[in-house]
């Protein structure tokens, strides 16, 4: 890997005043020629840019004067700088009678000249280093490298700005491969994969990296640890209508093409065709059905198998979905004989992904539902998606049982159950019923007073159709706001024990 470019594509990044940085494609700007040097393969130059000196270099001689201005236009920002010379400005052609001829250089719209490096950023970085204390040779860059992966002649990793320590490692950063011997000083032992190292390069020595030496790791508490790794390793979570929307979007495409294996067309109707109505989860058989199928019984029925629930297993979202992740894994790797177009590989790449994001939703539910070890309640955590007005939608359940240790018989239990949903148009509602033997008492919130004013309006036929299903309720009220336990950002359960 060429090493310049390398530091160009680093400096542009890390120096908010870089060219790179300021400067827009397609942009047109006139510079001065301060130095000029050529041999026979390429031009090398150092052009005056506001307050900054760029070094350019053209892979091809250019007769070019000193004191010269160009005129040149950037063609591309990333991963290097990169211009092309065009002809200068003249009086408008189009009207005049006489109009000026250009110069007489046919090749002047073919030149392009890629940043080498911009003196400011070398200076940037280098009192960066000296406040860091660090080693170095004069007029030289300080670098940190991040290591990932070594193989016998490489080092993949990250270029890092010099102070950054582990816990600020920048996310999507560009990865960087690097040869051991473009690296001076480095030996293959004195790494490993995780580290990072400090490097200098000196620009009388363009083509080496120096090495310097592996700083010490900075002391994290097991706070900063736990929380640097729960970022790093676990997976994004999305609710279902993300994956939904886009399957519901893209299905009629999916089924007309003919590469689509039938049993990818077959699940992904089937996850689409089987959401259900908000009538149909008024009827308690089909919400009972539903939480049932919700994806966090899974395993559950899994291993305590009956045929009285083989179909429930079959209809079980979590299952749909890993049926769908896995068949679309499998059209990724179709043989060459039917290739897949760019369009259609990333349109399943992304339904491939969302899947995953849904999945571990559905996982954190799972492990946010186990039984707790402390406390006397036992906590359910789920989101059933539905079909709102056509489109998909979901409530989020967070249903609690409490244990009462000195109940007489079950119809004293307690149960609370938290719903959220966000209707079209009328924000977010929380409802929380509490249940205590055969009462129920109901508690409306809505971050929209509007709504919290619309929904007071209908209690009095809410209690009649809940007296209907001979439900007996109890108190009903209704707020603006948010309820204590959302407000208060509250966990049911803690994911990491800090002391296993």
């Amino acid at each position: 890997m060429d090493i310049q470019q390398v530091l160009t594509a680093y400096l542009n990044r890390i120096d908010k005043t870089a060219p790179a940085s300021l400067l827009k494609t397609g942009q047109i700007i006139d510079a001065k020629v301060v130095e000029t040097q050529k041999n026979q393969d390429v031009t090398l130059i150092k052009i005056q840019l506001n307050e900054r000196i760029l070094s350019l270099i053209a892979e091809k001689p250019v007769h070019i004067d000193k004191n010269q201005t160009l005129r040149l236009q950037v063609i591309a920002q990333q991963p290097v700088l990169t211009f092309k010379q065009v002809p200068p400005a003249t009086r408008d052609n189009t009207k005049s009678r006489h109009p000026i001829p250009t110069p007489n250089n046919t090749n002047v719209a073919t030149v392009e000249f890629k940043q080498v490096h911009s003196e400011k950023s070398i200076s940037t970085l280098i009192q960066a280093l000296n406040a860091e204390k660090t080693p170095q040779r004069s007029s030289s860059i300080a670098l940190r490298f991040q290591i990932d992966q070594i193989t016998a002649k490489t080092l993949t990793g990250k270029l890092l700005p010099v102070q950054a320590n582990a816990a600020e490692i920048p996310k999507n950063n560009d990865t960087v491969t690097l040869e051991f011997n473009q690296i001076e000083g480095l030996k293959k032992q004195a790494v490993k994969s995780g580290q990072q190292i400090l490097l200098t390069f000196d620009p009388k020595r363009p083509k080496l990296l120096q090495y310097l030496e592996t700083p010490k790791a900075t002391t994290q508490t097991d706070t900063q640890r736990i929380q640097h790794s729960i970022r790093e390793y676990l997976p994004k979570q999305q609710s279902a209508p993300v994956l939904l929307q886009e399957l519901s979007h893209q299905i009629k495409h999916i089924e007309q093409q003919k590469s689509v294996p039938e049993q990818l067309k077959h699940i992904a109707r089937r996850i689409l065709l089987l959401l259900p109505k908000p009538t149909q989860l008024s009827n308690p058989a089909i919400l009972k059905q539903q939480l049932r199928d919700s994806g966090i019984y899974l395993e559950s029925k899994v291993f305590n198998p009956s045929p009285t629930i083989q179909p429930a297993i079959e209809n079980d979202f979590k299952l749909k979905l890993l049926q769908l992740s896995e068949q679309i894994t499998r059209h990724l790797e179709v043989d060459k004989a039917q290739p897949l177009t760019e369009q259609d590989r990333d349109l399943f790449r992304q339904l491939q992904q969302k899947s995953s994001q849904v999945l571990a939703r559905i996982v954190m539910d799972q492990i946010n539902s186990l039984p707790k070890e402390e406390g006397n309640k036992q906590v359910w955590l789920l989101e059933l998606p539905f079909l709102n007005q056509g489109k998909p939608d979901k409530v989020r359940l967070e249903i609690e049982q409490q244990a009462e240790q000195d109940k007489t018989s079950e119809d004293m239990q307690k149960w609370a159950v938290n719903i959220t949903v966000s209707p079209p148009g009328l924000g977010t509602v929380y409802c929380r019923m509490n249940c205590v033997g055969q009462v129920v008492n109901t508690r409306f919130w809505s971050d929209r007073p509007a709504t919290a004013d619309k929904i007071s309006r209908f209690l009095d036929r809410l209690k009649q159709q809940l007296n209907a299903k001979g439900v007996t309720t109890g108190i009903m009220t209704v707020q603006a706001g948010k309820p204590e336990h959302v407000d208060s950002g509250r966990q049911p359960h803690q994911l990491i024990n800090e002391k296993a």
